[in-house]
């Protein structure tokens, strides 16, 4: 199990450069650091979101 916060100190949305999600792909045996996984690191991924939030907020990333 791992347990990770990401604590946002201001407002987050898509024009200050918020996080990215891609759920279920703690799942998924391809790695986009890996050359050979056919992932291209700068195309977007299938499912992904962008974190919005307002300063103050925390983001719980838990995964088994």
């Amino acid at each position: 199990m791992a347990l990770s916060t990401v604590w946002y100190l201001n407002d987050t949305d898509a024009s200050s450069g918020g996080t990215w999600i891609v759920p279920c792909s703690h799942v998924d045996p391809r790695s986009p650091r890996n050359p050979g996984s056919g992932i291209n690191v700068m195309a977007p991924i299938a499912g992904e979101i962008q974190v919005e939030c307002p300063a103050g907020s925390v983001l719980l990333q838990y995964v088994i």
